[in-house]
């Protein structure tokens, strides 16, 4: 390739090599789909998959570059076909045939390493999270990760694919993360070209119990699903009878027990629990869920009602309420009435909110209600577990 360039001296002709901008142009490409990689990284690749020579030499190098068999090598290995990343990177820059190349059958393949990162365990009590992924044709813009969070600090505590690994076109993984300890986590996936995963492909995320917590295909940029692994209900609201009488105990394992009411439901499993109660404002004209009578032998001067519950499409101003009767539901007291926005906040389980309230007058019988007001008609409450307490 020449140049032509005029200067003071007259017509100069400048030779260029056209090897360079092509190779340049090649490199960029299959970069882009690796960004993880160095740039050694990527140069040892090219080095490692050349045609045209059996050895390197100062006049044809390691020989032609070839895009597409270094794209296979990366996909198929990762990052480390390439070597170690190398810390500073001009440490690991040698140049020429002097450059160390890797011999890739010592490696493990990216499915290897993809299946290795998810972690199996058998452990019964052991919560985790399960991922399945079926890639559309543009599997490499597909990333994922689980983040934990405490008081909005998050930290990241499982992601995909490893650095330097592309998912596989078209392929179905199925991932299992590490035990997850009690929190409130959040999944992310992302698309790095914005249209999701193209159907058939999709994404389904799960509870090792096998409770769904969300599935999609087209999710655009990205898609973030908020759940909690929660405590058992021993650590959740420890030695709580050592003060106090325990008059009503409800976990809703199988039902809605002593409870029934308006537009209330029980599921077998919601946003990371088994056995819950849904209060949910259909109408938007309110909607509640109460206890049968419950009698009292003793003249109780306090009491305590201490629940689990979860907000799920409550707007700011929508309303959690719980009421107390003592005359079997004829008349109703309110105990506590919680304002969304601020005094709770959705995609969150609330273990162990207690209420107390004093001015009940003796009678024989207590009942509980638990009223949800909202604006939407996809407006609810979760409950899953309710304590009455007593202290003479």
């Amino acid at each position: 390739m020449f140049s032509f360039a005029f200067t003071s001296t007259g017509l100069t002709i400048l030779l260029i090599n056209l090897n360079i901008p092509v190779v340049a142009g090649v490199a960029a490409l299959v970069w882009g789909y690796f960004p993880d990689c160095s740039n050694n990284q990527i140069r040892n690749v090219f080095a490692s998959t050349a045609s045209g020579t059996s050895d390197c030499d100062s006049k044809n190098g390691f020989g032609i570059v070839q895009a597409k068999a270094a794209f296979d090598m990366l996909d198929t290995y990762g990052c480390a076909a390439g070597g170690e990343k190398e810390v500073p990177l001009s440490s690991g820059a040698v140049g020429g045939c002097e450059q160390p190349l890797v011999n890739v059958s010592s490696l493990e393949t990216s499915l290897d390493l993809i299946y290795m990162h998810a972690s199996s365990n058998n452990n019964e009590t052991c919560n985790q999270l399960e991922i399945e992924i079926l890639t559309d044709t543009h599997a490499a813009e597909i990333e994922w990760l689980v983040e934990r969070f405490v008081d909005e600090s998050s930290t990241t505590v499982a992601k995909g694919p490893p650095e330097g690994v592309n998912y596989r076109s078209e392929t179905l993984y199925t991932l299992t993360t590490d035990c997850l300890t009690p929190g409130d986590y959040e999944f992310t996936i992302s698309d790095s070209y914005g249209d999701g995963i193209i159907e058939p492909g999709y994404y389904k995320v799960s509870m090792s119990n096998g409770w769904i917590l969300a599935t999609s295909s087209n999710f655009g940029t990205f898609e973030s699903t908020r759940f909690t692994v929660g405590l058992p209900a021993e650590a959740r609201f420890p030695d709580l009878v050592a003060k106090w009488a325990e008059l009503i105990d409800e976990n809703f394992s199988n039902g809605l027990g002593d409870f029934k009411g308006q537009q209330s439901v029980y599921l077998e499993e919601a946003f990371g629990r088994s056995g819950v109660g849904r209060v949910k404002d259909e109408n938007q004209g309110g909607s509640s869920i109460y206890s049968s009578a419950f009698s009292l032998k003793h003249n109780y001067s306090t009491f305590k009602i201490v629940l689990s519950f979860y907000a799920s499409d409550m707007e700011a101003g929508d309303k959690f309420c719980i009421d107390y009767s003592g005359d079997t539901g004829l008349t109703w007291k309110r105990a506590e009435c919680l304002v969304g926005g601020s005094d709770f906040n959705n995609g969150f389980w609330e273990d162990g909110f207690s209420i107390l309230f004093e001015d009940f007058k003796f009678s024989t019988s207590i009942q509980l209600r638990f009223r949800c007001k909202s604006k939407s008609s996809s407006g609810s409450i979760i409950l899953d577990r309710v304590y009455l307490l007593g202290k003479l």
